[in-house]
């Protein structure tokens, strides 16, 4: 019995002399084809969700929500000396606490965030 040997198909590449491969090792022109239309696909996904707004740059993403957290911020901390002139008969005592109670939750708020990243 002589064995047959199979002709590689141009795209293939040889072994390196000296190192044998298995068959399930080659990649057939099948699945090659089959893995560029998967990634073209996926391109082509991420192009329209740019273009359609679904997708921004992660440095823009950023720089909104900052922009929106600092704001947050800014308003939370003045709520004391906002209350203190509807209700000016608090004393200063009642806006140390608020305040204090304010900035403990943003504290928190600031901790569990980094937490997450």
């Amino acid at each position: 019995m002589s064995a047959v040997s199979r002709k590689r198909l141009p795209d293939e590449a040889a072994p390196p002399p000296g190192k044998r491969t298995s068959k399930a090792s080659r990649l057939t022109l099948a699945e090659a084809t089959r893995r560029e239309r998967e990634a073209r696909a996926k391109l082509a996904e991420l192009e329209y969700r740019k273009r359609s707004g679904l997708l921004i740059p992660t440095a823009e993403a950023e720089a909104t929500y900052s922009a929106q957290i600092i704001r947050a911020r800014t308003k939370l901390l003045a709520i004391p000396s906002q209350l203190k002139r509807r209700r000016p008969h608090l004393t200063p005592e009642d806006l140390a606490d608020l305040d204090a109670l304010i900035r403990e939750a943003l504290t928190e708020l600031a901790t569990a965030a980094e937490d997450v990243a």
